[in-house]
């Protein structure tokens, strides 16, 4: 497996370890480029929840990819 397969594999893994809300929030801002009053509005829910939301994603990511990112 090349290390670009590797990436990705962890990547995908560390995404399926966030919870339903956790992921789609994540996926919508990082790799569909909203806004987040964009998905707040999508979502129906405060964009404080949606900060909320990434900052829980982003935090279990980092956790997961710190050996990925050093």
């Amino acid at each position: 497996m090349g290390e670009d397969e590797e990436t990705d594999r962890r990547v995908t893994k560390a995404l399926e370890s966030l919870s339903p809300r956790q992921r789609l929030v994540f996926t919508l801002r990082h790799y569909e480029g909203y806004k987040l009053i964009e998905i707040a509005e999508m979502l129906k829910c405060s964009e404080g929840s949606i900060k909320k939301y990434l900052f829980e994603a982003t935090s279990r990511m980092r956790v997961q990819l710190q050996d990925l990112v050093s």
